[in-house]
C-alpha cells in the first residue's frame, strides 16, 4: 500500500510510514463497500445505473485500488497534494478539539487517536471522489503538471473561492460526499465503544465537521487540477 502523506509505497501491514512517519492504520472498517443491487440477476434486465452509482464505483475503484493500480491512480497526483490534505486534517482535528475541549478530555486516548485518524480519512476520501470525478468526465483530463511547488498549492488554497465553487458542486457528487462522510462517522461511532458517552450535541458538531473536511479534500483536487497542463 501507500502512505497518504507522502504516497510512497509501504509494507502492507504498517502502521507508520517508514519515510515520513505518518500513521497509516488500515482495516476492513477504513474501506468504502460497494453498494449491492437490489436487482435480480437471473435474467431479469436491471434498471440503469444512475450517475450517482457511476460516480460511486468509480470511487471505490479509486479507493481500494492496490500494487499496480494504486501506483496508476498515484501517479496522477502531484507529490505536494499529500502535504495540504495531512494539513487540511490536522487542522480540522485540532479545531474540534479546542472547540469542545471540555467533554472530549473526558476520552480515552484511543478515543482521541481514532478522532484523528477519521478526520485523516475524510479529507482523503474527498480528494478519491473528486479523482473519480475527473475520471468520469471525458472532458477532464489528467495531464501532467506544469512546474509548481507547495507554497504555490497553498496560495492558491488561501485565495479559492469557496463560495463559488460549492455552489458549482453537481447534486450527484453531494450525494456521495454525505455518503461518505457518513460513512466515516458511523464507522467511527461504532468502532469506538467510549463515544457512546459524547453529547448527542458533540456528535452532531463532529458529523458537521467531518462533512467540511470531506468538502475540502474535493476542493483541494479542483485547486491541484488549476496546475495541469
Amino acid at each position: 500500500m501507500y502512505c497518504i502523506h507522502c504516497g510512497k509505497q509501504i509494507d502492507e501491514d504498517s502502521i507508520f510510514c517508514q519515510f515520513c512517519g505518518t500513521k497509516f492504520e488500515k482495516s476492513e472498517e477504513q474501506k468504502p463497500k460497494q453498494e449491492k443491487s437490489d436487482t435480480k440477476e437471473d435474467g431479469i434486465p436491471q434498471a440503469p445505473k444512475t450517475q450517482v452509482d457511476l460516480l460511486w464505483e468509480k470511487f471505490v475503484e479509486v479507493y481500494d485500488a492496490k500494487d499496480d493500480e494504486r501506483r496508476k491512480f498515484n501517479s496522477l497526483s502531484s507529490p505536494f497534494i499529500w502535504e495540504l490534505l495531512q494539513r487540511l486534517s490536522l487542522n480540522a482535528y485540532e479545531s474540534f478539539l479546542e472547540e469542545n475541549k471540555e467533554e472530549l478530555n473526558k476520552q480515552s486516548y484511543k478515543t482521541i487517536e481514532s478522532l484523528k485518524d477519521v478526520y485523516t480519512w475524510s479529507v482523503l476520501g474527498g480528494y478519491r471522489l473528486w479523482m473519480a470525478e475527473a475520471l468520469l468526465d471525458e472532458k477532464e483530463e489528467m495531464n501532467k503538471f506544469k512546474s509548481f511547488t507547495l507554497d504555490k498549492l497553498i496560495e492558491s488554497w488561501k485565495k479559492y473561492d469557496f463560495k463559488k465553487a460549492f455552489n458549482e458542486i453537481s447534486n450527484d457528487m453531494g450525494i456521495c460526499i454525505t455518503r461518505y462522510s457518513n460513512f466515516r462517522i458511523n464507522g467511527f461511532l461504532d468502532s469506538v465503544p467510549e463515544t457512546k458517552e459524547m453529547s448527542n450535541a458533540t456528535v452532531e458538531k463532529l458529523k458537521g465537521s467531518l462533512l467540511y473536511v470531506t468538502i475540502n479534500g474535493y476542493h483541494a483536487g479542483k485547486i491541484e487540477n488549476s496546475f495541469r497542463k
